[in-house]
């Protein structure tokens, strides 16, 4: 092989490296800007939910909210069984608890506090509508 020959080599891969290289930048840039958007709107959701919560950082349990789109709180059907809402509240309570964030702010244990409550009353609720609380 001639000295031109490895040259030449060389200077493919350096080529072929550096065009690799600037489409993965693409792409990773394109990739988190998605990332960062889909977060923002997320965080944006999240913020509305905490500053329109009725009793900000008042860790009591109204007995008397009647959440009137119960359903949607766990992600059922509204003629949902009885049985179908207890599996819903198992696994919407064990997103939202508490506990899970007990090591994490303030805001965010507020929140996951507010989503307890709303998803303990739709579950309350949506028992006693089938009668059986």
């Amino acid at each position: 092989m001639t000295a031109e020959e490895i040259i030449f080599i060389v200077g493919g891969l350096l080529a072929g490296y550096w065009i690799v290289m600037a489409m993965l930048d693409k792409i990773t840039e394109t990739s988190a800007k998605t990332v960062a958007e889909s977060n923002k709107e997320t965080f944006i959701t999240q913020e509305k939910m905490f500053h329109e919560m009725p009793d900000k950082g008042n860790n009591s349990y109204d007995e008397n909210y009647i959440p009137a789109n119960w359903f949607k709180i766990l992600e059922i059907a509204e003629s949902a069984s009885s049985e179908q809402i207890r599996v819903a509240y198992k696994q919407k309570i064990s997103q939202y608890h508490p506990d899970k964030v007990s090591q994490m702010g303030s805001e965010i244990r507020d929140l996951a506090a507010y989503k307890s409550r709303e998803i303990n009353a739709a579950h309350d609720y949506a028992l006693k509508l089938r009668q059986e609380l």
